[in-house]
């Protein structure tokens, strides 16, 4: 294919099982000259273990999932991606509800919403050419085009 990096995810619910495999994978990467990309977390939140992200204890598990992943594989994978798009998490399950947990769990106590908030620029044209309102969208785009 004459690719040069290669990203993956390493699962959360199954890197205990199956760490040879993350390993072998890794290894072949790279037996082919293929830099790894690893993504840590692509939604796969093993939830049923303190009810996910709604419990503080989750901090301690994911500090020692990512330190499992570090340990075994730092050495070989040097680009990590800690969330994969973090704003979709955020919104699909805790404000829309399309992912797990859900929304629904606190609408009936608090009739509020839950969302995250990110920090992004608003660029506005310094002038009405177009030149000036297409680089302004690109910029926009950059900030919240996620």
């Amino acid at each position: 294919m004459g690719m040069d990096a290669y990203r993956f995810s390493i699962s959360w619910t199954r890197i205990f099982p199956s760490i040879d495999h993350y390993h072998s994978l890794i290894d072949a990467l790279l037996s082919k000259g293929i830099e790894p990309y690893a993504t840590l977390y692509h939604w796969d939140l093993p939830q049923a273990l303190h009810n996910g992200f709604l419990n503080p204890q989750i901090i301690q598990d994911y500090a020692t999932y990512i330190e499992t992943c570090f340990q075994n594989f730092g050495d070989r994978v040097k680009h990590w991606i800690t969330f994969n798009k973090p704003h979709t998490v955020a919104t699909q399950a805790y404000d829309l509800g399309a992912h797990a947990p859900g929304r629904k769990k606190y609408t009936s106590k608090q009739n509020g919403s839950v969302g995250a908030s990110f920090d992004v620029m608003w660029y506005e044209p310094e002038t009405n050419s177009t030149e000036d309102i297409e680089a302004a969208q690109r910029a926009q785009d950059f900030q919240l085009g996620w």
